[in-house]
């Protein structure tokens, strides 16, 4: 991963005030790469970024991680969990900006590999948990603003948490590595699993009327909600709980609280490839990535 210095002589604080670096903010920009850095360094302008990733897939830094840019320092009906607890501190004192150049509203495949592997970079040099609290989308801080668009942080935080494949030399050369692998790259042995337990419920009992709603459910909702599939015999699509049941029982049966996703869409997006963990935002970002897919060239 090569990163580029341009560093600002403008739309910047110097250091951060006794805080670190605890938050990744991503942002979208309205405007060519050219355009935005011409923007960042206008001193009037009085906004900037750490980091912009641009359509041409290059890295640029723009102020050094130890200062802070100026990219969410105004807080409007906050939903972030940080920004709430400390509504009275401007969160560019602990947060790394990121900027997306995108004239669309979306970027491409590149760039997201890009942003991921950033991400990952900055989280481990300063401990930084890759979740949905420390990885936000600019209108978590202010809701007033659409920033970052369609840029899923959901899709950031699950590429950057899949855990790679290694396999040793002796692995590479036998069959049994090449089955190792196909297992664990396609979730196979969970898929068994799930075939003859389910899902896990974490000891929470479910109700006798789950049966029956979870029928009646898919009957009027069969599609996945992210790719649109419709579930066969051999892969059923499955109903899933936007908060867990066994965090909160009574939500069990609420059909405002249920949403069909097909079992690769389940684990990933549902459940962020752990099942101890839920998509907090998993009906927005269903949505975005379906009306992808309808629009799809």
């Amino acid at each position: 991963m090569k990163i580029i210095k341009q560093l600002l002589k403008v739309n910047f604080t110097l250091g951060r005030d006794k805080w670190k670096p605890e938050a990744i903010c991503i942002h979208i920009t309205d405007g060519t790469t050219e355009a935005t850095l011409s923007w960042f360094n206008y001193p009037s302008s009085q906004v900037s970024s750490h980091y912009l990733i641009t359509e041409d897939l290059r890295i640029i830094q723009l102020v050094e991680e130890e200062n802070q840019s100026w990219g969410a320092g105004k807080v409007v009906k906050p939903t972030a969990k940080l920004i709430l607890s400390r509504l009275k501190i401007n969160p560019n004192l602990w947060l790394i900006n990121i900027e997306h150049a995108s004239t669309t509203g979306d970027i491409s495949s590149g760039q997201y590999d890009l942003s991921v592997q950033l991400i990952k970079d900055i989280c481990k040099r300063w401990n930084i948990p890759i979740d949905q609290d420390h990885i936000i989308p600019h209108r978590a801080i202010r809701s007033d603003k659409i920033c970052p668009a369609n840029i899923s942080t959901s899709r950031i935080i699950i590429e950057a948490t899949k855990s790679p494949i290694i396999l040793t030399p002796q692995q590479k050369e036998s069959l049994l590595a090449v089955i190792w692998a196909f297992c664990r790259d396609n979730a196979v042995v969970d898929i068994i699993r799930r075939a003859l337990g389910g899902v896990p419920t974490f000891g929470a009992i479910r109700s006798s009327k789950w049966s029956a709603v979870r029928r009646e459910f898919l009957k009027q909702n069969p599609l996945c909600a992210v790719c649109g599939k419709k579930g066969t015999i051999l892969s059923q699509n499955e109903i899933h709980h936007q908060l867990p049941f066994h965090i909160d029982k009574s939500k069990e049966l609420e059909k405002s609280n249920l949403i069909t996703l097909c079992r690769q869409d389940h684990f990933s997006w549902g459940h962020l490839y752990s099942w101890s963990s839920w998509n907090k935002d998993i009906e927005e970002e269903a949505r975005h990535w379906r009306d992808k897919v309808v629009l799809r060239p």
